[in-house]
């Protein structure tokens, strides 16, 4: 009896299955570790402003006019509240720190990727039936999640993943037949929570009927659009209203001319985002071998649509951004995308050899590196450092309860932008009148004029007049 041999698009599903489901085994593993690089400071602002809003809610003595409001845990003996994105992660994590409070900053960061694993799923079953640029979308969703900057991201508290993804299910969602409310919904809270994932809506431009498709959606796609500008500028200017610390989160737009010749001008590292990030970490090979090496004629030519999609996108987040994208790729999630597709759709090209081997050789050596990554299974002398600052915080917990840990006390820390002090302990800091303090050693705490008492070999704790 002959087997039947299994198309490209399954295959790639086999593989790109097996291997989210190892790349989430060890995002289970990580989620016991504290925050980890890259982009550290982004989660611990993020992870703070979870802690804060738990804090307000259910520690702190002092009246809260505005519990659901935004603030920062580093805000001395302020409230704290502070304009930001809107703060659907951070409130998400704060509701499952209330269910869990026992487990800090890992009951966060485990919200983090259950939001993003259920969003992933529910995206590829919006998508499951369809079809861009002869590709199964859903096939596109599984492989960024491992050959993009996603793999990186998608284990950390940030609002990048969740935002791009509620638009994903919001298009998908209505792709052959607009459902205004849950479209409008969906869609709305992703671009408020993150503004560039505002242009994966280009991607109704690949559907087979886009025009008619596009005016059909017309209307629920303009409600993101309002609601996005309302939050960053009505809503934003009233919470600025309220603040008294000086702005932590970079919400303000630019001059776009500025940013675009900002953006081109790093040709270097333009180069390197088209050749290693644009299409995924598959790299350009697939698309390479289909124009030179195939026997499908005029390759590129036939997939113009797509490559001006992609040039469209990436203008506008150039305009958006500038070169600031090229160290803080997220901000790239939705023109990665597309340039998938393109991966995707060439990979069929290839030789049977490099589809059977090399690609899931690829994919499998992008994970282990991936996962000994976030999972320091042989951590660095930096990784070891930072564990043991987090375990000493809480060995300090234990060994003084004489201090007023879990209360809504404001601790002093020595000063920051970021609440690094606060995440460890799960303490609020900043505070120039407290009795106690958090310090790197015992010099230090004696140099602000406070006592140690007690120490360990990466924090102190004392006590100050």
């Amino acid at each position: 009896m002959q087997t039947k041999s299994l198309s490209v698009s399954q295959r790639l599903v086999h593989i790109f299955a097996a291997a989210i489901v190892l790349k989430f085994l060890s995002v289970l593993w990580r989620i016991h570790l504290p925050p980890l690089n890259p982009h550290l400071h982004r989660q611990i602002d993020t992870i703070g402003v979870s802690l804060r809003y738990y804090s307000r809610w259910f520690l702190e003595a002092t009246p809260d006019s505005w519990p659901w409001l935004p603030a920062i845990l580093n805000s001395g003996n302020q409230i704290g509240i502070m304009r930001m994105e809107f703060p659907l992660l951070n409130l998400w994590g704060a509701a499952v720190l209330s269910i869990f409070p026992g487990s800090g900053i890992y009951a966060v960061q485990g919200a983090g990727v259950v939001l993003n694993l259920v969003l992933l799923g529910l995206a590829c079953f919006l998508w499951k039936a369809h079809r861009l640029n002869g590709t199964k979308f859903f096939v596109v969703l599984l492989a960024a999640t491992i050959t993009t900057p996603w793999d990186t991201f998608i284990s950390k508290f940030m609002p990048d993943i969740p935002a791009h993804l509620l638009v994903l299910c919001a298009i998908g969602l209505s792709w052959e037949k607009p459902r205004f409310w849950g479209s409008a919904i969906l869609a709305s809270l992703g671009v408020m929570m993150k503004p560039p994932s505002i242009v994966l809506f280009a991607l109704f431009y690949l559907h087979p009927k886009y025009l008619s498709q596009i005016k059909r959606n017309l209307f629920w796609i303009g409600i993101p659009f309002l609601a996005a500008v309302f939050y960053y500028t009505w809503c934003l200017n009233w919470i600025g209203a309220r603040q008294v610390l000086p702005d932590l989160f970079n919400i303000h737009p630019g001059n776009p001319l500025s940013r675009l010749k900002d953006f081109f001008s790093d040709f270097d590292s333009f180069l390197n985002f088209v050749a290693f990030q644009l299409f995924g970490y598959l790299g350009i090979i697939p698309i390479l071998w289909a124009t030179f090496f195939s026997s499908e004629k005029n390759f590129l030519l036939k997939q113009r649509k797509i490559l001006l999609l992609i040039l469209v996108q990436l203008l506008v987040l150039a305009a958006l951004d500038g070169s600031h994208m090229y160290v803080h790729n997220y901000y790239l999630f939705s023109v990665t995308i597309t340039g998938l597709i393109l991966t995707i759709h060439s990979i069929k090209y290839l030789p049977n050899w490099f589809q059977n081997w090399m690609i899931p050789l690829i994919i499998f050596a992008r994970l282990i590196d991936v996962a000994q990554t976030e999972s320091r299974l042989i951590p660095s002398d930096l990784d070891l450092s930072r564990r043991q600052f987090w375990e000493d915080c809480q060995d300090l917990k234990q060994e003084l309860p004489q201090v007023p840990w879990n209360q809504g006390y404001a601790f002093r820390a020595p000063d920051s932008s970021y609440p690094l002090y606060g995440l460890c302990f799960r303490e609020i800091t900043h505070s120039a009148t407290a009795k106690y303090g958090f310090y790197a050693s015992s010099a230090d705490a004696q140099a602000a004029g406070c006592k140690s008492i007690a120490s360990k070999s990466t924090v102190t704790v004392a006590e100050c007049d």
